[in-house]
């Protein structure tokens, strides 16, 4: 970097909003949704704001889990759909989805890919399975929850998978995990 400056000095750091327009050509929208642990140079801002540990803090949002549901999809008939881009799950993947329903049965997403791998997750009799092949032949696993979800509440679903084939399906608060031997690669593609 040329010139006798060459520290980078701030004043305020901004989540979820942005106060100071006046550098930016077109403003972004606010956010909605969870932020969590905010760390800048190893200092983790979020919990010194929540501790009261900092100078300064000004907070209009809540601390602590909250059910955010934004501009949902509705699904009228079954014939309605998404069609959506390919998933990029070559080696790893991280889903996050909200979903409140009254059908026993229903898929929420699929997506195939080159030979026989695939992902698939769907509701079976209420609860959510997890289907996928990752070229080793199909592995299930089911989530894991003490009720059915077609209850017409919102459920929190994440499924993630690591690149040591490291399996986690978590609804609302419970999780479960399953680790598989061999192929590591998720091949999808469009349609």
């Amino acid at each position: 970097m040329a010139g006798d400056h060459t520290r980078l000095e701030f004043h305020n750091i901004e989540t979820g909003i942005i106060t100071e327009r006046r550098y930016l050509s077109s403003v972004p929208s606010n956010f909605i949704g969870h932020l969590q642990s905010l760390t800048f140079n190893g200092m983790a801002y979020i919990d010194l704001c929540k501790n009261g540990d900092i100078d300064y803090c000004e907070l209009n949002a809540r601390f602590g889990f909250r059910n955010i549901i934004a501009d949902p999809v509705t699904f009228k008939t079954k014939s309605s759909y998404v069609a959506l881009a390919t998933l990029q799950a070559y080696t790893s993947m991280h889903l996050f989805f909200q979903f409140k329903t009254t059908s026993l049965d229903g898929l929420i997403l699929y997506n195939s890919g080159d030979g026989n791998d695939f992902i698939v997750v769907e509701l079976v009799k209420g609860y959510l399975h997890y289907v996928f092949d990752l070229g080793n032949g199909a592995n299930l696993i089911k989530g894991s929850s003490n009720k059915p979800l077609n209850d017409n509440q919102w459920h929190n679903v994440m499924i993630s998978r690591d690149t040591s084939n490291l399996h986690t399906v978590k609804i609302d608060t419970k999780i479960t995990t399953q680790i598989t031997a061999g192929a590591r690669n998720l091949d999808l593609k469009s349609k």
